[in-house]
């Protein structure tokens, strides 16, 4: 947050201002966000919402998230399993475990306006909406405006957030998801074709390892292809009628696999490359809990809060306002990305229906 300029001045914020902003100090001076209230803008972050939606947030007030991970648990002694002389004490085992923490990062985003603005919205007429979506004032539209914007950027990173090329961020899905750190990733570089085998067969590796998928999570263009996969599997049939209005096609929301049935969520953040006739694509299979215990979340330190930065001063009075939107928070997964699963580089082969040269034309 440090850096961050007064939208009317042009002059930077102060970063300790931005530093001692704790969580008791909003409660005091901010304005705690509803979810509820900004749902009207139509921006779209699905796997954030995914996340967010698994379970309560979790809050730690530390400025890092520390956790345990076990990397071993095996009998010791002379007892090579469980089995043990009746009457005796069991074998003990001796479990390892190492302690991982990852810091928590701050998102945002600020802007100024004019109270001049505020009191005009505030006449009976005025023109202040979003897509026929009306705010009591400009305040409120701002809020709400800077809140969704720094839901999307916690979106994105969510899927390309990367510490080792910006120290601002914490790491995502596509970072980290990866060669020596996923126990479950396969590369199909050089034009494999996604398939519904292909991605029951990567279920069934992981399910035999004692993982268990719980979403997929692609890019829409991966999603649209897997729909078309199961379809071309299942013959699904297609029942068109005319004069009437209606979707025409092969969607899925979900999929039955070995693992049941699982969720796609869709997000256009994830990485997708084109030749012009075939599309390249990942597919993630999310473990977000195991055994009821919620392993791939957001901590928070900081929920999304709304915080007046300063006045703006002018002719003896305030003229303008300053405020921000602030939240501090980190991705954690807690098998340190082993469990979560990656089918790399896979193909999804479509016709354009207008060629290269005919563009313009």
């Amino acid at each position: 947050m440090a850096g961050i300029k007064n939208a009317i001045t042009g002059k930077s914020v102060d970063p300790t201002i931005i530093a001692a902003l704790t969580a008791s100090l909003t409660v005091r001076y901010g304005i705690t966000i509803s979810p509820e209230t900004v749902s009207k803008i139509p921006f779209q972050t699905p796997i954030y919402d995914r996340l967010m939606s698994l379970g309560p947030p979790r809050v730690k007030p530390y400025p890092a998230a520390t956790y345990s991970i076990l990397s071993s648990a095996v009998f010791t002694g002379s007892g090579a399993g469980g089995a043990f002389p009746a009457g005796e004490d069991p074998y003990t085992i001796n479990p390892s475990r190492s302690l991982t923490s990852v810091t928590k990062k701050s998102y945002g985003a600020s802007a100024g306006i004019k109270d001049i603005d505020v009191i005009a919205s505030t006449v009976p007429g005025a023109p202040v909406s979003i897509n026929r979506d009306a705010f009591m004032d400009d305040a409120a539209l701002l809020i709400d405006l800077l809140y969704r914007i720094t839901i999307q950027s916690l979106d994105y990173d969510m899927i390309h957030g990367d510490l080792g090329s910006d120290a601002n961020e914490f790491d995502g899905l596509e970072t980290k998801v990866v060669s020596g750190t996923s126990g479950f990733l396969k590369d199909y570089t050089g034009g494999t074709a996604l398939s519904a085998g292909l991605l029951e067969q990567h279920i069934v590796w992981m399910m035999a390892s004692g993982v268990y998928p719980t979403a997929i999570y692609c890019n829409p263009v991966m999603h649209y292809a897997l729909a078309q996969a199961y379809q071309g599997r299942s013959k699904v049939s297609i029942n068109i009628q005319d004069a009437r209005e209606g979707a025409m096609g092969v969607w899925a929301k979900s999929i039955l696999t070995p693992a049941g049935e699982l969720p796609i969520i869709s997000d256009r953040f994830f990485t997708i490359a084109t030749d012009g006739t075939n599309a390249t694509g990942d597919i993630f299979l999310a473990v977000e809990y195991h055994n009821g215990v919620q392993i791939l979340t957001p901590e928070w330190m900081l929920l999304p809060t709304a915080v007046p930065l300063s006045k703006v001063m002018g002719r003896g009075r305030a003229t303008s306002t300053e405020l921000a939107v602030w939240c501090h928070l980190a991705l954690i997964e807690r098998t340190n990305w082993w469990a979560q699963g990656r089918l790399q580089n896979l193909t999804y082969a479509y016709v354009p229906s207008v060629s290269t040269g005919s563009v313009g034309s």
